[in-house]
């Protein structure tokens, strides 16, 4: 059986291009959808509050304002300090800061306990044809 004949490069390089725009078109409709999202969200937040209500509902399903706790570190040092102390590491995610390890490393440093691993890429940049 004969192999198949692969297509020119440039003709998969247009069409990795036009599906990654095609895929950033659809981003900015995603974008504008969550913006109108957040804006409603307010809105019958607010609203909610204004009736003093806890939940209403519409035709399609009903809303509940609901409560979640978080926390935000105000102070570093000393968040650091404690959680050094209780010396199990579930405070904080395993993730450095890239950016500054990469300066770190690029000067000449080592980082003990990280090494560097080059990520394989692709850039893809719209030709101009005139």
């Amino acid at each position: 059986m004969a192999k198949k004949a692969e297509p020119p490069i440039g003709e998969v390089i247009d069409a990795l291009y036009q599906a990654r725009q095609a895929r950033l078109d659809l981003e900015k409709e995603v974008e504008a959808l969550k913006e109108r999202e957040r804006e409603a969200k307010a809105a019958v937040i607010a609203r909610l509050n204004e009736l003093k209500l806890d939940r209403a509902s519409g035709s399609e399903c009903t809303a509940a304002v609901t409560m979640r706790r978080t926390m935000v570190v105000t102070d570093w040092p000393t968040f650091w300090a404690w959680a050094r102390k209780d010396k199990t590491g579930v405070y904080v995610q395993k993730r450095i800061a890239v950016e500054a390890t990469r300066e770190v490393y690029e000067s000449g440093k080592l980082i003990p306990g990280a090494q560097p691993e080059d990520l394989v890429d692709l850039s893809l940049t719209k030709a101009k044809r005139a």
